[in-house]
C-alpha cells in the first residue's frame, strides 16, 4: 500500500496536490511490484516510475522551460542533485553525509525537536501533509482498480 510514497510525497510537496491522478500498475501475485503513477496539474505532468521488482538506480528529473534539476539520489534523501541550464551552465550539489541512516537520523531529529518543542503547530501541518499523499495514494489505486 506504499508503493511508490516517497516519490508522490516529493512531487506533492513541490507542486501540491494534482488535479487527477491515473496509476498503471504492473501486477504479480495480486501485488503492484512496479507501476507508473501520472499527475496531472493541468499545465503539465509529474511521471512517477516506482518498482520494487527490480534493482536500478535510483533518481529524479524535474523538467523546466530553463532546464532541469536532476536527483542523484531518491527522493527521499535528495543527498545529491545537479542543476543544469539549457545553456549548458551547471551547478552539482552533495551532502556531505549520503548514507541512507544520515537521512533517517535527520527525520528523527527534527522529531524529537518538535516533540520537545511541543511544535503543535508543525506537526498539524506534517500531518496535513501526509493526508494529501494518503489521497494521492488513494485514488491512484482506484484509477487502476486496485482493492485492499
Amino acid at each position: 500500500m506504499d508503493m511508490g510514497v516517497y516519490n508522490i510525497h516529493f512531487v506533492v510537496d513541490i507542486f501540491g496536490s494534482p488535479k487527477k491522478v491515473t496509476y498503471f500498475p504492473n501486477i504479480k501475485k495480486n501485488v503492484d511490484t512496479s507501476g507508473v503513477c501520472i499527475l496531472d496539474y493541468g499545465k503539465f505532468k509529474a511521471s512517477i516510475i516506482t518498482a520494487k521488482d527490480c534493482k536500478t538506480q535510483c533518481f529524479g528529473l524535474i523538467q523546466g522551460d530553463k532546464g532541469y534539476i536532476r536527483l542523484n539520489t531518491e527522493t527521499s534523501r535528495c543527498a545529491s542533485y545537479s542543476i543544469i541550464m539549457n545553456d549548458g551552465k551547471r551547478k552539482d550539489v552533495n551532502d556531505k553525509d549520503q548514507s541512507e541512516f544520515a537521512g533517517w537520523k535527520t527525520l528523527y531529529d527534527a522529531f524529537m525537536k518538535l516533540y520537545k518543542n511541543k511544535d503543535y503547530k508543525t506537526c498539524y501541518e506534517y500531518l496535513e501533509d501526509t493526508l494529501r499523499v494518503q489521497k494521492v495514494l488513494d485514488v491512484a489505486r482506484a484509477s487502476a482498480n486496485m482493492k485492499f
